[in-house]
């Protein structure tokens, strides 16, 4: 079973090349994002993608899950 790991942050100057390193070693990542569409114009369909933000208690346990 793969694990997956979140990464806040990911649009940002250090999420970004943690986040595609981690895919490179094969892990299943899932992005919190506050902005969908500048993911998915950064990051495609490579991606699980959870709309969301750091300072919002359910938008934390939503992305949470299950990682």
């Amino acid at each position: 079973m793969r694990k997956r790991i979140v990464v806040i942050g990911a649009t940002g100057l250090l999420g970004d090349p943690v986040a595609r390193l981690l895919k490179q070693s094969g892990y299943l990542v899932r992005l919190m994002i506050r902005d969908i569409k500048k993911a998915a114009n950064r990051f495609g369909d490579e991606f699980e993608v959870v709309e969301g933000n750091v300072q919002d208690t359910a938008s934390l346990a939503k992305v949470l899950a299950d990682c």
